[in-house]
């Protein structure tokens, strides 16, 4: 294996020399993988009942709802009540 001192596109501390172009990366106008599996999911929660299938789903299993919630949202939001806006985690 080369350590990055050795090679010549970066540096000691194996960063990228200034002028060196990177990889390719994603391809312009590519989805990621979040934004494709979130786009399946709700499709398969629309085939399933949509909002009435998530309530009842919340209802039967709330820790398990709470958790996939929690794994969604931010961990932190702004919001507004009576006209004060706070964070709330």
């Amino acid at each position: 294996m080369i350590s990055t001192a050795q090679r010549s596109d970066r540096d000691a501390r194996g960063r990228f020399l200034p002028g060196n172009p990177g990889g390719p990366g994603r391809p312009r106008g590519s989805r990621n993988r979040i934004t494709v599996l979130l786009d399946a999911f709700a499709r398969a929660v629309d085939q399933d009942g949509g909002e009435a299938f998530i309530v009842e789903f919340a209802r039967r299993h709330p820790v398990r709802f709470q958790r996939i919630v929690a794994q969604v949202v931010p961990g932190s939001i702004a919001v507004t009540a009576g006209g004060t806006e706070r964070a709330v985690d």
